[in-house]
């Protein structure tokens, strides 16, 4: 039985932050999963419960199943749509079933009549891109997770190109952000202020020297 409210009737309650902590948590940022953050930072706590809530509806392995998908990159956004979809189906008056079988075939949800019967089927297609793409995903989220430890107050945007810019390996990903340290920690930086690094330009739109005021921009219109 699901107990909502009880720490030992949630999948992804605290012990499951804590698990996630273990298990990953000593890694560096880049080494990590895209969905980590997700997985353990309160400000996430809301998609958790609703995650628990939503598989607490399905039969115990079919909710097993969606969570062990759930977590990779890979399968991350297919869960999420196909709970958001059962979730919309059931708010507006429909009884569902999840991937109840039907000549041979099992859609995502089956919409039944009041005795039961299916009256219309729905089935959830998440465009996901290939899989060398999440690697490339990866590549630069481990990028940015390398500059992140900088400690300059600084908004950095990556130059456009005339050829597409390849994701930067690891000791790449390194290299740029060493060489960006020493660069954003300098006293003076250049005008207009861009940094290059490994073949990559970055250009500062948020300057340290102007009190976090952006340059060119008003500081009210970034979110």
């Amino acid at each position: 039985m699901h107990m909502r409210g009880t720490a030992a009737g949630l999948r992804f309650g605290p012990d499951f932050v804590q698990r996630q902590h273990a298990r990953f948590g000593h890694r560096p940022p880049e080494q990590r999963q895209l969905t980590y953050d997700i997985a353990v930072d309160p400000e996430y706590d809301p998609w958790r419960a609703w995650l628990d809530d939503q598989l607490a509806l399905l039969e115990p392995a079919q909710a097993d199943a969606q969570a062990n998908r759930l977590w990779l990159d890979e399968g991350f956004w297919t869960v999420i749509y196909e709970l958001a979809v059962g979730a919309h189906l059931r708010a507006s008056g429909w009884t569902i079933s999840y991937e109840r079988p039907l000549d041979g075939l099992t859609p995502d949800w089956t919409i039944l009549t009041p005795s039961g019967d299916p009256a219309g089927i729905v089935e959830v297609h998440t465009d996901n891109p290939p899989r060398e793409t999440f690697g490339q995903m990866r590549a630069w989220h481990g990028l940015v997770q390398r500059i992140k430890t900088i400690p300059v107050s600084v908004v950095l945007m990556l130059a456009p190109s005339d050829r597409p810019l390849a994701a930067p390996d690891p000791r790449t990903a390194k290299t740029i952000a060493r060489e960006l340290r020493s660069q954003l920690l300098a006293p003076h930086w250049p005008a207009p202020p861009a940094f290059t690094s490994c073949g990559y330009t970055f250009h500062a739109i948020g300057d340290r020297r102007r009190s976090g005021q952006l340059t060119g921009q008003r500081q009210d219109h970034l979110t």
